[in-house]
C-alpha cells in the first residue's frame, strides 16, 4: 500500500514557567492511502499534539513531516484541508483568499520553542 503520510522522529517540547514538558518524544507514524487511523490515550499523551503537527497547523520540535514524496510545506500544509472539503478550492486559491500567494511554496522554519507566531 502507498504511504500517504509519515512522520519521523517527532518531538515536542514546551517551556512553561514550570520547566519543559515533553508532549511527544521521538514518535514515528506513517498513514496509507485509504486507511482510518484512531488516535486512543489518556489526557496529556501527545494525542493533538500530534494531530496539530501531522495537520501543519503546528511544528515539531524535532523530526520530520512528509506528505507524499514532499516534506511539508505551505502547498501542503492547505492542500491537506482543501482535499477533505465538500467543495474543494485549489490550494492556489486558499492561499490568494488570505494573501499568501507568495508562500505557496515556502518550506516551514522551526520556531523558538515556547514562543508563538515568531
Amino acid at each position: 500500500m502507498e504511504i500517504t503520510l509519515q512522520a519521523r522522529g517527532l518531538s515536542k517540547r514546551y517551556q512553561t514557567g514550570e520547566g519543559v514538558v515533553h508532549a511527544l518524544r521521538g514518535v514515528d507514524m506513517e498513514f496509507y492511502r485509504g486507511e482510518l487511523m484512531v488516535r486512543l490515550g489518556p489526557s496529556g499523551s501527545g494525542k493533538s499534539t500530534s494531530l496539530n503537527i501531522l495537520g501543519g497547523l503546528d511544528v515539531p520540535s524535532s523530526g520530520t513531516v512528509r506528505l507524499r514524496d514532499h516534506d511539508l510545506t505551505a502547498r501542503e500544509n492547505v492542500a491537506l484541508v482543501t482535499e477533505v472539503a465538500a467543495s474543494p478550492m485549489s490550494t492556489e486559491e486558499a492561499l490568494a483568499l488570505v494573501g499568501l500567494t507568495q508562500r505557496l511554496d515556502h518550506f516551514r522554519t522551526r520556531r523558538l520553542e515556547g514562543i508563538r507566531g515568531a
